[in-house]
């Protein structure tokens, strides 16, 4: 039996000609990449959007030209804004900016917090910087920004996007309008929502990645060779990966297991149980000869958990896997006024009382929070009545909350 090799990794595209290379040089803006030169974190006060787009640019410097500098200080920036600068969402900034010290997200909370413009730029970063150093824990934060961060953005029933995703309880989503607001978050709203499958898979080096698990198919021209996944993921725990192949196909098969996973998922491979698995957080790979036909099926379960603020235990949020959970507040007074065609509800205030959620044991949610259908949850607030959380990318029209103090 011969197996074909299915793909080489492709050099990033380049002309070779130094005058574009050195054209580029003069756009350099040394304010910004002088402090991450050293790796020292002087966000303070920058303008997010702008910012961002830059380190995008180092990461295209590093893959032209291979200089090592330029991969450390966009790394050295991706991981600082994921971890002591950004929220639940994966999204990042309060009023275009970043207006205090890191760690400090919870003096940021406000109705202009998480512009959508910023999720946007930090995933095409990833994407980058995964293509460098294929990592699971780079597709981890896309799968987090993405559902999170980007999903919950178009209303489903105008398909209008919003600007700013307000992280402050009380608060609501706005949207903009067909003919009378535009801002530069609808302009990358729309290609939001055209490019969402780009990360699905990747390629190279005779390795195919599976990153994301969305419904879709992934077929490359001229090779007689395509996948197709099923999986009505986030609402089910499984995906199931169908190759297709028109001769038998020797490569690696890379799945990521999400770190939120936990250690018992399960994958079987034409029915037959893979007894040698991945720890979360990083991918399983599967080096065999592919025949037509060949069916992996992957059940990731899923299980409630906490998640803070940086570096504060008191405003916390609900994720239900990936998914982060938002609970519909009882103010009912909103008008297609509010929600269509400002910036954002930073004109308005929040809902005047904000109600804490009883937490008795913050590693283990699930025997404060009681399932129903559809990936809902309910639970008790301080003073007694019940709350219902539901995947915040599902959450319009309504007032909500993702941050919550817990009553304990």
């Amino acid at each position: 039996m011969t197996a074909t090799n299915c793909w080489e990794t492709v050099r990033p595209w380049s002309t070779d000609d130094t005058k574009y290379l050195e054209l580029a040089g003069m756009f350099t803006q040394e304010s910004y990449f002088r402090p991450i030169r050293w790796y020292r974190d002087s966000l303070k006060g920058q303008h997010s959007n702008s910012f961002i787009p830059n380190v995008v640019g180092l990461m295209r410097h590093y893959e032209v030209t291979g200089n090592e500098e330029s991969y450390r200080m966009a790394e050295w920036f991706w991981n600082q804004v994921t971890t002591a600068r950004s929220w639940v969402t994966g999204g990042t900034s309060n009023g275009e900016h970043w207006n205090s010290e890191p760690f400090h997200m919870h003096t940021e909370l406000g109705p202009t917090s998480h512009e959508t413009c910023c999720t946007y730029n930090m995933l095409k970063l990833t994407k980058h910087l995964f293509r460098a150093n294929p990592t699971a824990g780079y597709m981890d934060y896309y799968e987090k920004a993405l559902w999170n961060g980007i999903l919950p953005t178009q209303h489903p029933d105008s398909r209008m996007t919003m600007y700013y995703v307000p992280m402050e309880a009380g608060y609501y989503k706005t949207f903009s309008t067909p003919e009378n607001s535009f801002w530069c978050c609808t302009g990358s709203g729309m290609e939001n929502f055209a490019r969402t499958g780009e990360s699905i898979y990747m390629t190279g080096n005779n390795r195919l990645y599976i990153n994301q698990f969305i419904a879709s198919s992934l077929n490359i021209p001229g090779s007689g060779f395509s996948v197709t996944q099923e999986t009505s993921f986030p609402d089910g725990e499984s995906t199931s990966i169908r190759i297709e192949t028109g001769s038998p196909a020797s490569f690696m098969l890379s799945v990521r297991i999400p770190s939120w996973s936990g250690g018992d998922y399960t994958v079987t491979i034409n029915g037959k149980e893979v007894t040698t698995l991945a720890s979360p957080g990083s991918y399983l790979e599967i080096d065999r000869i592919w025949k037509n036909g060949d069916l992996v099926t992957l059940t990731l379960p899923m299980e409630l958990h906490l998640e803070s603020l940086p570096a504060d235990h008191k405003n916390l949020a609900l994720l239900y896997g990936p998914v982060v959970m938002a609970a519909e507040l009882s103010d009912t007074s909103l008008t297609q006024e509010k929600v269509y065609g400002r910036y954002g509800p930073y004109m308005d205030v929040a809902q005047a009382v904000i109600p804490t959620v009883r937490i008795s044991d913050r590693e283990n949610p699930s025997t404060d929070f009681s399932s129903s259908v559809n990936n809902i949850f309910t639970a008790a607030s301080g003073s007694g009545d019940s709350l219902t959380f539901i995947p915040f990318y599902r959450l319009f029209d309504k007032r909500y909350m993702i941050y919550f103090k817990p009553s304990e």
